[in-house]
Formats: structure tokens, C-alpha cells, sequence
């Protein structure tokens, strides 16, 4: 399966089913085993690597490796024992406020804001 598949596979299979709690909803939900997460507002985007190639791509094949070059290096060196993967992440903007989705657009755009792109 190519990176395109698996990546719109995963959009539909498993991002559908993303549920959002407020803390006095937390006892009502069932017993079991759950994956927990802050919400950052940003943009799903995609490491791929295959063998010694990789990239970060969106669902439509963006890729942006040029312009989040820090954080494919990151990952690139942390990931470097792997051969293939794909790794579902989320870009967003770093900041003392909430994160916005707008500042994840504007720091993909503006060259002196990218220091601040966190994935």
C-alpha cells in the first residue's frame, strides 16, 4: 500500500472517531482503554519515510519538507533506525496563548515565524 492509501485509510478510520471531552464529561464515558491527547489547533500532517527518503505530506500530498526543514531533520534523526513509516502528527504554532490554526497557515507562510512550527 502506497503512502497516499495508508494516509487516507488512517483520515478515514481512525480521525473520524477523534471525540472531545470538557473535564465534567470525563466520568461519562465507558471504562476501558483509551489514547489521551492535548488538542492542539493545527493541521494533520504526515512523516513518511521509505528507506532513506522522507517527507512530511497532508491527505492531498502537500508536501512541506522544504519549509518545516528543523522538524524533518528531528524526526529524521529520530526515526533513523527505521526503514519505513508513517507517522500521523499534528502542526501547529507555538505559542504562550492557545494555539490558533490561523498562526499554523501564517507560520507555513512567513519565513520568520516558522522557528515557532512545532509537529
Amino acid at each position: 500500500m502506497d503512502n497516499t492509501s495508508s494516509i487516507k485509510k488512517y483520515k478515514n478510520s481512525v480521525t473520524r472517531k477523534y471525540i472531545s471531552l470538557s473535564n465534567n464529561e470525563i466520568d461519562t464515558i465507558t471504562k476501558g482503554d483509551y489514547w489521551v491527547s492535548k488538542k492542539f489547533d493545527g493541521q494533520l500532517w504526515f512523516y513518511c519515510k521509505s528507506n532513506k527518503t522522507s517527507k512530511i505530506i497532508n491527505s492531498n500530498e502537500r508536501d512541506i519538507s522544504n519549509i518545516v526543514q528543523d522538524i524533518k531533520k528531528d524526526l529524521d534523526k529520530k526515526l533513523s533506525k527505521s526503514k519505513n513509516v508513517i507517522l500521523a502528527g499534528e502542526l501547529y504554532y507555538l505559542t504562550d496563548q492557545r494555539e490558533r490554526y490561523g498562526d499554523t497557515i501564517s507560520g507555513l507562510g512567513d519565513k520568520s515565524k516558522r522557528k515557532n512550527l512545532r509537529f
